[in-house]
């Protein structure tokens, strides 16, 4: 296994309310997480992070959807706030490993290899950015700073590539109580080949049971109760959050446990099994609009 390290990362642009700042990654290494010190910064403050490779974003979430994501898995919740309440600042995980898997080969799959080439397609990622958007200034001021920005590395590998972990973003409603279905998510091909999570987290009210169908077939069905019990008897700390319906395929840590959505024949072609027929047909109790954080394995291209 490659040994890691843990260095400062200095190309960070300004920092400022309303503002975007950037953080670049130098190419070379395989990058597994960055760590963030952030002084005057409530999860609030932080609407957006995306994580760029090359020109797409492969991550998207808030400040405090991060955090939901981290704790599921089991790390610490960020430590920060404004600086009347947490002076010395707090700490935000940012991983782009799989998290917390039994298998430390598959858990790194996840991992973003920089300014190597694929050996035979020449794909490489030559650009790794993370961009931070600040929320303006509200009725009470405050001055964001990024203490210090560090990231786990290691040497990088001649595969190129390899896998990509994305988490996209998108939204669903109900309009009041009862069953229905959320589908239209990513179209399975090279860039999303598996689903390996799916966060539900509604504005208000609760989703109260899950079913998923991958065409005709139900491969999942649980309440919400039932998905937090398994969630609190999960792998290496995994754990309930108080609102959130988080479907976790590797709940029990194995990474290979992935919703196959596509895969690649002995000829070398894509063929997608699904066509994009993977749903879930949910049980909510009122209206909602609902964020979806669904986290996908796949191909930079």
């Amino acid at each position: 296994m490659p040994f890691r390290v843990l260095r400062e990362l200095t190309n960070v642009s300004q920092v400022k309310p309303g503002g975007v700042t950037t953080i670049t990654f130098d190419p070379g290494p395989k990058y597994h997480a960055a760590l963030l010190h952030l002084k005057d910064v409530a999860l609030s403050d932080i609407t957006e992070i995306r994580l760029k490779a090359n020109s797409e974003v492969i991550h998207r979430y808030t400040g405090t959807q991060l955090d939901i994501l981290n704790r599921l898995r089991g790390f610490q919740a960020y430590s920060g706030g404004r600086v009347a309440s947490k002076p010395n600042g707090g700490f935000l995980r940012v991983p782009f490993d799989r998290p917390r898997l039994r298998n430390r080969v598959l858990e790194e799959d996840g991992g973003i290899n920089t300014g190597q080439p694929d050996p035979n397609t020449g794909d490489m990622i030559t650009v790794l950015k993370m961009e931070i958007q600040f929320g303006p200034q509200t009725s009470t001021t405050y001055a964001p700073e990024i203490v210090k920005a560090s990231a786990w590395q290691s040497q990088g590998t001649s595969d190129g590539p390899g896998t990509i972990r994305r988490i996209m973003q998108t939204t669903r409603s109900a309009q009041g109580a009862g069953r229905i279905t959320w589908s239209e998510f990513e179209t399975p091909g090279s860039k999303f080949m598996g689903l390996v999570s799916a966060v539900m987290i509604p504005d208000q009210n609760a989703v109260t049971e899950v079913e998923v169908f991958r065409k005709q077939d139900s491969v999942f069905l649980a309440t919400a109760e039932e998905n937090d019990y398994l969630l609190a008897d999960g792998y290496d700390g995994r754990q309930p959050i108080a609102g959130v319906f988080p479907l976790l395929w590797d709940i029990e840590g194995y990474g290979g446990n992935v919703l196959e959505l596509a895969r690649i024949l002995d000829n070398g072609q894509m063929a997608a099994i699904t066509s994009g027929d993977y749903r879930f047909k949910v049980n909510v109790d009122g209206a909602m609009q609902c964020t979806l954080l669904m986290e996908y394995m796949g191909r930079l291209i």
